[in-house]
């Protein structure tokens, strides 16, 4: 029995010495783990651009190589590239930064570099000429009541405009007014039949009278059997020579060319300020290269003309007053400055609304 013991604890020794071996020599055949190479490829347009890498935004600095870019990983069983940035940078491009999540695989990276913006070339210069200095555009502000409609064909009186002493400036603004409303089709009365009516009715006597405009407009009106009358004043009425300053202006011509290169310039530098240490210094803008250029101005001796007239339109049905208006600008002689200031206020009181 005891013999019997010995032999099974024997054998036990004798089939785990031979398991142990076993291992030894299956360990010993086999074959070695797989080795794993994969890529990562970083190309840019135009090649040679320095391919910086960083975990993150803030830590990006290690210089890995110049594109066309092979960067390698060789591991045992499987090789990973870590995830993080590319910043590309080439001399006179514009950095790139871009991210790349972690991968398995042989990737490829393809990266356009965009040219930095070109310093914007001074613009070029020119002498304005008298007209651009003299004339004016028409500045003009009305207030039109919404139910003014003046019909084609109504009747409308036009008074003489009170005007500065000895000018004859009331005459020509209610001429011009006249023969204006008569083109456009509507029935004028005379200045003379109106003045003619005014003394008759008492209402002028040497040339002066004591009721006001609106009271006047509204007597005249019944008796005329118009259905508008206007009337106003001359509040500017000068014409001399002056002496001006013809400061050079970048010419208009090349005016947009330079603002879009500026633009371009400016924005791009301040939003990437931070990828620049030394970066340069902005161009001037438009306005300071005309402010230095008028170091460079000329005087000159011309006629300008100044008018300003403020007019008032009264309906006689309502005894309302339906528009008032008053419009100003500069001219190189009167005449033209008063016909511009009666074709804006006449569209003013005339078109659609």
């Amino acid at each position: 029995m005891k013999l019997t013991v010995f032999e099974i604890a024997s054998n036990s020794k004798v089939v785990v010495l031979v398991s142990i071996l076993a291992g030894l020599i299956i360990q010993g055949c086999s074959s070695p783990p797989p080795v794993v190479t994969i890529y990562q490829q970083v190309n840019s347009d135009p090649e040679g651009a320095e391919v910086y890498f960083g975990t993150n935004r803030s830590n990006i600095g290690t210089v890995v190589g110049k594109t066309p870019l092979n960067r390698r990983v060789t591991s045992y069983y499987t090789a990973t590239f870590p995830a993080g940035y590319y910043k590309v940078v080439k001399r006179g491009f514009r950095p790139i930064v871009e991210y790349v999540e972690a991968t398995t695989s042989t990737t490829r990276i393809d990266l356009t570099l965009e040219p930095l913006p070109k310093r914007p070339e001074a613009p070029a210069f020119a002498f304005p000429t008298v007209e651009e200095v003299a004339v004016t555009p028409l500045d003009i502000e009305a207030n039109r009541s919404p139910s003014l409609v003046i019909a084609s064909g109504a009747t409308i009186a036009v008074m003489a405009f009170q005007e500065p002493a000895g000018s004859g400036a009331g005459s020509l603004v209610a001429d011009n007014l006249i023969l204006d409303l008569q083109v456009k089709g509507y029935n004028v009365v005379d200045r003379e039949q109106i003045e003619r009516i005014m003394r008759e009715q008492g209402m002028l006597a040497d040339g002066k009278t004591q009721l006001t405009d609106l009271e006047i407009s509204k007597k005249l009106g019944q008796l005329l059997h118009a259905d508008f009358i206007i009337y106003g004043a001359i509040t500017e009425y000068v014409s001399k020579s002056e002496n001006i300053q013809l400061s050079p202006m970048v010419d208009p011509a090349d005016r947009g060319r330079y603002q879009r290169e500026y633009d371009e310039f400016v924005n791009f530098y301040q939003d990437f300020a931070d990828e620049f240490p030394n970066p340069p210094t902005l161009p001037k803008s438009l306005r300071d290269w005309e402010f230095e250029a008028a170091g460079n101005a000329k005087r000159t001796y011309i006629n300008i003309a100044r008018v300003g007239v403020t007019a008032k339109i009264v309906d006689i049905k309502t005894s309302d007053i339906v528009w008032v208006g008053f419009a100003s600008l500069q001219d190189l002689r009167i005449q033209p400055a008063m016909r511009r200031i009666i074709d804006g206020m006449s569209y003013s009181f005339l078109a659609p609304q």
